[in-house]
């Protein structure tokens, strides 16, 4: 989140230290760690992609709902599926 924070600031986001540079006390372990800014562009983006859904009909006529109500239906079960909170 901080590297997401600083591109969205643009802010220079520095290189990378040498893991081997880093003071540690004995049995300390210094690791990189991969950072996927990207992911959270798409994620706070807010864009949406235009799909067509089909589903029985018995199922749109006994429910009741309206097109956007499936919208938000289809979207909390493809985030549990994916198991996706929030």
């Amino acid at each position: 989140m901080v590297l997401y924070n600083m591109e969205k600031n643009e802010i220079s986001i520095p290189n990378p230290s040498d893991k081997n540079c880093i003071e540690r006390k004995a049995g300390e372990i210094v690791d990189l760690v991969h950072c996927d800014t990207m992911f959270y562009e798409n994620w706070f983006s807010g864009d949406t992609a235009k799909i067509e859904v089909n589903i029985p009909l018995w199922m749109k006529e006994n429910t009741g709902l309206e097109i956007s109500d499936f919208n938000g239906i289809l979207q909390r079960g493809v985030k549990d599926y994916l198991g996706i909170t929030g």
